[in-house]
């Protein structure tokens, strides 16, 4: 079975972040890669985690190339398949 997706509700922050170290301090340190559904994206704070990210030949934007591709039903969602 497939451990549950980090998730980070960003409805936690509250106000403006004046000094965003400790937050990111505490976030690499409990949850180091984190789904942010708000923004349909990842979030990965530890420079390791996002080097070996970026030197993944795998890893793409470009989700066409995901083998369960689906496209989006939601108009305009589709702006990759447009370009």
């Amino acid at each position: 079975m497939a451990s549950p997706t980090p998730t980070l509700d960003l409805a936690l922050i509250s106000g403006p972040l004046q000094d965003p170290v400790p937050f990111l301090a505490q976030l690499r340190e409990r949850n180091p890669i984190a789904w942010l559904p708000a923004l349909d994206a990842w979030l990965v704070t530890r420079h390791e985690d996002v080097r070996q990210l970026f030197s993944e030949r795998r890893l793409t934007t470009d989700p066409r190339v995901y083998a369960h591709y689906q496209a989006p039903s939601e108009p305009g969602a589709d702006a990759l398949e447009q370009m």
